[in-house]
């Protein structure tokens, strides 16, 4: 509410570098194996269920996820990933959010199950894994993105000349590989792509942060 600029007029669109899912876990010794088991456990035994959040991303996925079945979720804020992991692993919490980059580590090493992602499809990040909208949530999707931005006024031949740099180093085997190890999924596409990329995800959004009350200050 503070911002001295404002991200959709202040600045032009070049291009979508990488999107994410987030990924839903439990510890390897839960009972639980998807998303929907979560949700049905909830509706059986009367009580929510906390879910560690490591960043606002995650926060917005159990809002959703609260919103589309109906449930209890209560997401239990925590200021970084390290403590949240370390709670579930070792019980003190069901369930996490996180991205794929905190908790493959842990997913490799068999203290984290991985139950569900949130793309809208199977993710390469966290292979074998379904997703939130395979398990009976139709249309379920949150992603987190990373794009490049100009200035607003920035000559378009400049915004073009940008996007086709940045559209041919993402086709680059070592860049897409690099980039997947860092945990992003490749995008690019054309500046307009990204314009209504974005303008898509600030409605599907700002509803459901308004009524849960969501604020960045």
């Amino acid at each position: 509410s503070r911002l001295a600029f404002d991200p959709e007029k202040d600045f032009e669109p070049v291009a979508l570098v990488g999107t994410f899912p987030m990924v839903i876990a439990v510890s390897s010794t839960s009972s639980l194996h998807s998303a929907a088991e979560v949700v049905s456990a909830v509706k059986a035994n009367g009580r929510s269920a906390d879910i560690a959040l490591p960043s606002t991303s995650a926060r917005l996925v159990v809002e959703l996820l609260k919103e589309r079945s109906a449930t209890p979720l209560f997401g239990v804020p925590y200021k970084g990933a390290a403590t949240a992991i370390t709670d579930v692993i070792g019980g003190q919490m069901p369930v996490i959010v996180d991205t794929p980059t905190s908790l493959r580590p842990h997913i490799a090493g068999g203290k984290l199950r991985a139950i569900a992602v949130t793309s809208s499809q199977p993710s390469s990040l966290v292979p074998g894994v379904k997703t939130v909208a395979e398990q009976g949530f139709a249309g379920f999707e949150v992603i987190a993105w990373n794009a490049l931005y100009a200035p607003r006024g920035t000559p378009p031949q400049v915004v073009a000349a940008l996007n086709g740099a940045i559209n041919k180093a993402l086709q680059r085997p070592e860049t897409r590989q690099r980039l997947l190890e860092l945990g992003f999924e490749p995008a690019g596409g054309p500046a307009s792509q990204l314009a209504d990329f974005t303008k898509a995800e600030r409605r599907k959004w700002q509803p459901l942060i308004a009524a849960a009350g969501l604020k960045a200050d």
